[in-house]
C-alpha cells in the first residue's frame, strides 16, 4: 500500500487545485486581508523573478536554437523547417480567424464590464527591486545576431567555444525552469486567483475559458485530420489508416505532456505508416523542436480571448506580426511542460500584454491547464510532415548522396 507521501500529483492537477483553492479562499470574508496578502506577496516576488529570467531565457534558448537550425542544414533540413514553420503559421492564423469569429459570441459587453470593474485588489506586503539585466527587445536582437553569427563561424570550423557556452547557458536556464519556475507555478497561480476572486473577476474568467478550451481542442483535432488528409492524398495512403496508427502517439503525448518523451512512440507510429528509417529518425526528433501547430493554436486563441475580454485592440495587422514571431520564438521551447508558453511569453508585449502582469500570469495558467492537448496535436502533425517529407525524399532527393541527417543536433520542445 502506497504511503501518502509517495503519491505524485502532476503539474496540471496541481494547477487546477491551486485555481480552485484560490477562488474559494478569496471568497471567504472571515479571513483577514493581512493573511490573504501573504500568498499575494509570494506571487509578486515570483513575478519579479520571472521578469528577471525572461530575457535570459531568450538568450539561453534562441541563440542555441538558431545555431542548430542554420548550420549545415542541407536541402532536407530546409524542407523540414519550411513545412514545419508553414504549418505552425497556418495553425496560428486559422486560430486567430476562428477566435475572432466565435469568441465574441460569448465574450460580450456584460462579460467585459464584469471583468473590467475596478475593485480594490490585494497589495503585496513588500516587494523586491529585482530588475532584469536587460530588456526583452535587447535580448531578442542579441540572441538573433549571436545565433546567426555563431552558426557562420561553425561552418568555418570555428565558434565551438561560444556554441558550447550558450548551450550550457541554456541548460542552466532549463534547470532554473524545472527546479524553480515550473514547481513554483501552483503557488504563483494560487496567489493570482485568490486576488482575482477577491476582486470578483475570477468567476467571469472561468465562465468564459471553459468554452474557449472547447473551441481550441476541437480546432486542434480538425487541423490534425486535415494534415493527415493532405499527407494521405499526397502519398497515396489511406488517411484513416494513417490516423489510426497515430492514436498511440497522440495519447502518449496527452499523458506525458512532453514531445520529448513521445519521440520513441511517435517514431514507431511513423514506422507503421511506412516512413523510411532515415527520414523518421531525422524528421520526428527535429519536428519535436520546430513544429508547434497545436501550441500556437492554444496561445493565439487564449491571447485573442484575453484581448477581447479586456476590450483591447486585436486587429489582424498586429496579430500577424505576433503569430509570425511566435513561429520562430517557440523553436526555443524548453523540454518541460508549458515550455511553449514560457518561450512565447516574452513576446506577448507585441499585442499590449505585460508578460509579468496579471494578464501574462493568466495566459500561463490557461495554457498549462491544457498543454497536453497542444502537445498531442504537435506530435501528431510531426508524423503528417514525416509522410510528406519521405515522399519528397524518395522522389527527388534519393538520387543524390544522402545528407548526414543523424549528425544534426536536435532538442526537445515541450
Amino acid at each position: 500500500m502506497k504511503k501518502l507521501s509517495d503519491i505524485k500529483i502532476g503539474l496540471v492537477p496541481k494547477l487546477l487545485i491551486a485555481i480552485v483553492l484560490g477562488v474559494l479562499i478569496g471568497q471567504l470574508p472571515f479571513i483577514p486581508d493581512f493573511l490573504l496578502r501573504i500568498p499575494v506577496t509570494i506571487s509578486s516576488l515570483f513575478s519579479s523573478l520571472l521578469a528577471f529570467i525572461i530575457p535570459l531565457m531568450i538568450v539561453g534558448y534562441v541563440v542555441k536554437g538558431i545555431s542548430d537550425l542554420t548550420q549545415g542544414a542541407g536541402k532536407l533540413l530546409g524542407l523540414n523547417a519550411v513545412l514545419a514553420y508553414s504549418s505552425t503559421l497556418i495553425g496560428g492564423f486559422i486560430a486567430y480567424m476562428v477566435a475572432s469569429a466565435v469568441f465574441p459570441l460569448f465574450i460580450d459587453a456584460s462579460v467585459r464590464d464584469t471583468v473590467s470593474t475596478e475593485t480594490a485588489a490585494l497589495e503585496p506586503i513588500f516587494t523586491l527591486p529585482l530588475e532584469p539585466l536587460f530588456g526583452v527587445t535587447s535580448a531578442i536582437i542579441f540572441a538573433f545576431l549571436f545565433g546567426i553569427y555563431i552558426s557562420w563561424l561553425r561552418e568555418e570550423g570555428k565558434g565551438e567555444v561560444m556554441y558550447g557556452f550558450f548551450s550550457e547557458f541554456g541548460e542552466i536556464i532549463t534547470l532554473i525552469l524545472k527546479t524553480i519556475i515550473i514547481p513554483g507555478l501552483p503557488i504563483y497561480i494560487f496567489g493570482n486567483f485568490l486576488n482575482l476572486s477577491y476582486t470578483g473577476t475570477a468567476f467571469s474568467l472561468l465562465s468564459v475559458f471553459w468554452r474557449v478550451f472547447l473551441v481550441v481542442i476541437s480546432l486542434q483535432l480538425l487541423l490534425i485530420v486535415i494534415m493527415f488528409l493532405i499527407a494521405g492524398f499526397y502519398t497515396g495512403k489511406s488517411p484513416l489508416f494513417l490516423l489510426k496508427n497515430q492514436i498511440p502517439g497522440y495519447f502518449t503525448a496527452l499523458g506525458t505532456q512532453s514531445s520529448a518523451a513521445t519521440i520513441p512512440v511517435n517514431m514507431e507510429c511513423a514506422k507503421n505508416n511506412g516512413v523510411s528509417k532515415e527520414i523518421r529518425e531525422f524528421v520526428i526528433p527535429l519536428s519535436a523542436t520546430i513544429h508547434l501547430m497545436g501550441s500556437i493554436v492554444t496561445i493565439v486563441s487564449c491571447v485573442t480571448a484575453v484581448l477581447l475580454m479586456f476590450d483591447m485592440p486585436h486587429g489582424f495587422g498586429m496579430m500577424s506580426g505576433f503569430i509570425a514571431t511566435l513561429g520562430v520564438a517557440m523553436v526555443a521551447a524548453p523540454g518541460a511542460p508549458g515550455g511553449a508558453i514560457m518561450s512565447a511569453l516574452p513576446f506577448v508585449y507585441m499585442v499590449g500584454i505585460d508578460p509579468t502582469g496579471t494578464l501574462g500570469n493568466l495566459l500561463i495558467t490557461l495554457y498549462i491547464t491544457q498543454d497536453s492537448f497542444g502537445t498531442a496535436a504537435n506530435v501528431s502533425g510531426d508524423n503528417a510532415l514525416a509522410l510528406i517529407i519521405d515522399k519528397v525524399y524518395s522522389s527527388y532527393f534519393l538520387k543524390e548522396p544522402a545528407p548526414d541527417i543523424k549528425g544534426i543536433k536536435v532538442k526537445a520542445a515541450e
